[in-house]
């Protein structure tokens, strides 16, 4: 009986182990993670993905910062929380066979100007950098300021839009270092646009 038993244990351990190696042994695309982490250590997410993925991370000690602050919590490939944790960390992430291998991203800064259809600026106007999925808002001399993983992305879409104007959505090809944008304007809405001004009017009064 207790041989049978000892036999069954074994059995189930075995069992467990296969289940344990296929898992790794899938595709990357194939592998469901779930990192939770509420502003917890760069470090501690690693573990997370090394845990649950089979993957190790390689990195420079010297050169990485692994107690800094980081918020990540979803569910995807291994690929997709990669992704997201290069996108608010600016690290370059890239798979090596079985390892992971961390450097320093480049940054780069994307910077412009919002007017009205007479030249003044305008604040307060909302700026979406759609690849980052963040949000700005335009300071009171119209000016915004992004920073961005220059390593990774290499143009961007980028929406203006703003309550009474007229929305404006461009495709900008990104510098390693520094971009610039023409001036943007944001005319008012041209649709009933005498009712809209006379609306405007008397909301300033």
């Amino acid at each position: 009986m207790k041989k049978n038993n000892r036999l069954s244990a074994i059995w189930v351990r075995s069992l467990f182990l296969g289940i344990a190696f296929s898992y790794h042994g899938l595709p990357v695309s194939a592998q469901q993670l779930h990192i939770e982490s509420k502003s917890q250590s760069l470090k501690s997410i690693m573990q997370q993905i090394e845990k649950q993925s089979g993957y190790s991370f390689l990195y420079d000690e010297k050169t990485i910062n692994l107690n800094r602050k980081v918020s990540l919590q979803m569910t995807g490939s291994l690929t997709q929380i990669l992704q997201s944790l290069e996108q608010q960390t600016y690290l370059q992430l890239r798979l090596s066979g079985r390892n992971i291998l961390i450097n320093n991203g480049s940054v780069g800064v994307l910077t412009g100007k919002v007017t009205d259809e007479t030249g003044l600026p305008l604040s307060l106007v909302s700026v979406f950098f759609k690849e980052l999925n963040q949000y700005f808002l335009t300071e009171q001399d119209g000016s915004f300021r992004f920073q961005f993983p220059a390593h990774r992305l290499k143009s961007a879409e980028v929406r203006f839009s703003m309550i009474g104007r007229q929305g404006i959505t461009l495709n900008v090809a990104l510098d390693k270092q520094q971009t610039g944008i023409p001036i943007v304007t944001l005319p008012l809405l041209s649709v009933g646009s005498t009712k809209l001004r006379l609306a405007l009017v008397r909301i300033k009064i």
